[in-house]
């Protein structure tokens, strides 16, 4: 019998080592039942806004409920930086910011970055269906990439020409975010 994988960066199992010790007791044994030993619903259902964020709609904006970025927004309002700008600086997220790679050696280093990069691709590929589901009037551009740092990053933007905005209606929105 043949057996291909849907998504062409699907990870190998060799790269779970904790999951792998407790298959190594039971051939049997999922990644469905590895799931509540390890996590509560709580902590997936939060680790699911990964993929499937909240989103706030502001005038023609999409920015991310749970942006970090929201406190810079003011120096890009005032430098009447465009739209497609705005909304990819605040819907930025550092995954390695989520994820520090915390390393004991270089062999580990190596298999954190490469589950992180699988993790960021997963996200994009969850985000592209997301958006397309949740927004199908607007072009959304889903980004992930590695920025001058080397660190993995995703965020994601409407893809058109750029749009006015209320900058009063921004600066209101960021202002309440903050408190």
């Amino acid at each position: 019998m043949q057996v291909s994988r849907i998504m062409k960066d699907d990870f190998s199992e060799n790269m779970l080592i904790d999951y792998l010790a407790w298959k190594k007791c039971n051939d049997f044994f999922t990644m469905y039942e590895y799931i509540p030993l390890k996590f509560s619903l709580e902590q997936v259902l939060i680790c699911s806004t990964l993929f499937c964020p909240r989103i706030d709609r502001v005038g023609n904006f999409l920015f991310l409920k749970d942006s970090r970025q929201l406190e810079s927004i003011k120096t890009m309002i005032d430098n009447n930086c465009n739209s497609k700008s705005i909304e990819s600086f605040v819907n930025h997220v550092f995954l390695s910011g989520i994820f520090p790679i915390d390393a004991e050696d270089k062999e580990q280093e190596n298999l954190e970055k490469a589950q992180l990069k699988i993790l960021g691709k997963r996200i994009e590929y969850s985000w592209n269906f997301y958006f397309k589901d949740k927004f199908p009037d607007k072009k959304i551009k889903v980004e992930f990439y590695k920025d001058k740092y080397d660190e993995y990053c995703i965020t994601f933007y409407q893809d058109i020409d750029d749009f006015q905005y209320d900058k009063e209606e921004l600066e209101e929105y960021f202002l309440k975010c903050k408190s």
